[in-house]
């Protein structure tokens, strides 16, 4: 087990909460006796895998996002049909002579010019003008100024029970921009405050810049949480995850593993750049502190991890589907936005997993002979530490992967070559690997890792399993997710086979 100073990758399920951020700001209506909101006391969550390599992580994490029937791709498509019905229904109530249900409609989604809603009503009744402007006629001008006076300017002047009634979902959504331009201008002007947010969101709609009165209408109460639960905290939240600027990334492209006995050594200075099609620079580089790590392993999880987190940012509901490099997951419960990151790294290290699996027993160059090699999981698990570090640094760039890469490669105690090389020589008189049965075949590997915790092993022989050196691996079942690879291994089966693989081994391949 992880020492206990080490972190570990909590994957308890959060209790959902609709929690936000608590300055003890009040909104304006705390006075009244039954208009504050009870909040629940701030919870705290680890899901998420960290390096011990890694910087420090960011004080107060945040709390998972209350699961709801909200889904924002279905708002969107609705708010899309209301939007293109929009000028329908107001032609609609203009031709069934129902003006003050058209100025409703037009109130509802911002308009706010006196004059022309005037003007719109007003030849709407005198259609035999033909838009002409009134002059001369006292009792034409007369008439045109009581629209303004009596119809247009109650309206805008935002009596609440009236404004309320018969809203519509038009009305509502119109407004909901409006307030969310509101909190965004405000949160880029410096405002981080909860409450004060959603007072700026809700003075944003038309018709609720009074302060909320002792008997207004339950509706405003309503309207101001409403605002605050569906625009202010899922945008702080989604600011806090770091979500809103993740980089854009498709599937990776092939990397082949080095075998622990091949030739194709690193230190920092080889690194290259991440990201180099079709092949970045790949090889074994030797730590004190991890062993070998892998690069293509944990080149093409780190790749990996941020390609399934670009997918779980735009669905992340019961049933969506994300594609992995070999096979792919279904969710089974929406995931909040503070859990994706954690999860994006537990698939990327399950597919991993698979592999191995899958190419035991293969013949084959970098097949049976590299399956569960000493530093294979290990690398898999490194990696997806990587990604979240990249990911962290500026949304997870090529760039961000090859610092990372380097920088945590160092913190690990990364060896020149010279020195990698004498380590692959004690490992091959520890019984590592054997010879090679034909000049043309790989050599047949004698060691079978089937944990995360890396191997050590110095220049002399001396090894040891390194147990907490990495945070524990994620689980390979979840209750978010069932996975299937491309020849249909499903994640359920992983503990079955790798059971199986091991009592296919004997004992002494087991450990260093």
């Amino acid at each position: 087990m992880p020492a206990a100073s080490q972190p570990t990758w909590a994957w308890t399920p959060p209790d959902p909460l609709a929690e936000g951020e608590d300055s003890g700001y009040e909104p304006e209506w705390h006075d009244e006796p039954d208009g504050s909101l009870t909040e629940e006391e701030p919870r705290r969550w680890a899901g998420e895998l960290t390096s011990p390599f890694a910087a420090a992580p960011e004080a107060d994490p945040v709390v998972p996002e209350e699961a709801g029937p909200f889904s924002v791709e279905g708002e969107l498509l609705r708010w899309a049909t209301e939007l293109a019905q929009a000028p329908q229904r107001v032609r609609a109530a203009f031709d069934r002579q129902e003006e003050t249900e058209a100025v409703r409609l037009l109130v509802g989604s911002g308009v706010r010019d006196a004059e022309w809603l005037t003007d719109l009503v007003f030849h709407t009744r005198h259609r035999e003008l033909g838009g002409q402007a009134v002059s001369g006629d006292a009792l034409l001008e007369e008439e045109r100024q009581a629209i303004h006076d009596e119809e247009i300017r109650p309206r805008l002047a935002g009596d609440p029970a009236e404004l309320l009634e018969g809203e519509g979902f038009f009305g509502a959504l119109v407004g909901d921009v409006l307030a969310t331009n509101a909190v965004h201008a405000a949160f880029a002007g410096g405002e981080r405050d909860e409450n004060k947010l959603t007072d700026i969101g809700y003075r944003a709609v038309p018709g609720t810049a009074a302060k909320i009165k002792p008997g207004d209408p339950p509706e405003l109460k309503e309207r101001w949480t409403r605002i605050r639960d569906r625009i202010v905290r899922p945008f702080l939240r989604l600011k806090k995850t770091g979500l809103d600027r993740l980089v854009p990334r498709g599937k990776p492209f092939v990397r082949l593993c080095c075998l622990l006995f091949g030739p194709a050594v690193l230190d920092l200075a080889g690194l290259g750049t991440h990201g180099t099609a079709p092949v970045d620079a790949l090889g074994e580089v030797y730590t004190r502190k991890l062993g070998f790590v892998d690069l293509g392993h944990a080149r093409e999880t780190a790749d990996v991890t941020l390609w399934a987190l670009n997918q779980l940012q735009h669905q992340a509901t019961a049933g969506a589907t994300v594609a992995l490099f070999h096979g792919s997951a279904r969710l089974l419960r929406d995931v909040p936005l503070e859990r994706r990151l954690a999860l994006a790294q537990q698939l990327a290290y399950v597919d991993a997993v698979e592999h191995e699996i899958a190419t035991f027993g293969v013949p084959g160059p970098g097949l049976d002979n590299s399956s569960f090699s000493p530093e294979d999981l290990p690398s898999n698990l490194f990696g997806t530490l990587v990604a979240a570090a990249a990911f962290r640094a500026d949304g997870g760039t090529d760039a961000a992967i090859t610092q990372q890469l380097k920088q945590q490669l160092t913190a690990a105690g990364a060896q020149p070559v010279a020195v990698a090389v004498q380590v692959q020589q004690a490992a091959a008189g520890r019984g590592w690997w054997g010879p090679a049965t034909a000049w043309w075949a790989d050599a047949p590997l004698r060691k079978r890792n089937f944990t995360a915790d890396p191997w050590l092993i110095d220049e002399q022989g001396a090894v040891r399993i390194a147990q907490g050196a990495l945070p524990a691996a994620p689980p390979l079942v979840g209750a978010d997710f069932e996975y299937e690879s491309a020849a249909h291994l499903k994640n359920t089966e992983f503990a079955q086979k790798i059971a199986a693989i091991r009592a296919q081994v004997p004992a002494s391949a087991r450990t260093p």
